[in-house]
């Protein structure tokens, strides 16, 4: 059973508010170790899977006025991700697990089942969780399930993110022009944020499944809920 919480963004989510207005510039953070400044947008590697903050979440997307997707969010400690998502919570009609320690991002769709396809990892090494705050953000007052929230500038494509520090500056909350450049009020939105490991089953192909394998990489080794403007 979805929670209030859930329900409500559900039944108001076109018509949410940007959230926070009490707030305070967030500086540059080095890189532990590094001795320099990260830039936005620049990327940690490593030669194995970083160790991320596993959590679960309910979430709901709206890319145009009007018509949403909601579901399901889930993250390993190895940065390895599971997305159940449809048209009504309890409606899965498209399953996506990014597999780290196989390099493998499996999908299922009711009408073809199973495919998978390698990740395409930047020059074969991990994404590494951010070790500081990204420039530019603003700290804002207001939490989310008790975590902090940090807003990023606008993007060039009209892109609004806020960061949670404690998931590793996950995105989980985005404003954004609604895909048909009409109306307001799509984005991004996590709710009953959960913060724990999650069952290794949920990151595998189920054992009485089989995936047609793809050669085609998969262009999603960032593996957020919004693509390529999520965080891993």
């Amino acid at each position: 059973m979805k929670s209030a919480a859930f329900a409500l963004l559900l039944a108001t989510a076109c018509g949410v508010a940007a959230v926070g207005v009490s707030s305070q510039t967030v500086p540059r953070s080095p890189s532990v170790g590094s001795g320099e400044t990260p830039r936005p947008g620049v990327l940690r590697l490593g030669d194995a899977p970083g160790r991320w903050v596993p959590f679960e979440a309910s979430m709901i997307r709206i890319f145009r006025a009007g018509e949403s997707v909601v579901g399901k969010l889930y993250r390993a400690s190895d940065g390895s991700t599971r997305n159940e998502t449809g048209p009504a919570p309890g409606r899965v009609n498209i399953i996506g697990i990014k597999n780290m320690s196989e390099r493998l991002y499996y999908i299922w769709r009711p009408e073809s089942g199973w495919e998978s396809r390698p990740l395409d990892l930047p020059g074969g090494r991990y994404i590494q969780p951010r070790e500081g705050a990204p420039a530019g953000g603003i700290r804002l007052e207001e939490t989310l399930d008790g975590l902090s929230l940090i807003k990023m500038p606008i993007d060039k494509q009209g892109i609004t993110e806020y960061l949670a520090p404690e998931l590793n500056y996950y995105t989980v909350r985005a404003s954004m022009p609604c895909n048909d450049g009409q109306g307001s009020g799509c984005g991004l939105w996590l709710v009953d944020v959960k913060v724990g490991e999650q069952p290794a089953h949920l990151f595998v192909l189920p054992s009485s499944e089989a995936a047609a394998a793809r050669t085609e990489p998969s262009r999603t080794q960032r593996g957020g809920v919004l693509g390529a403007c999520a965080h891993p």
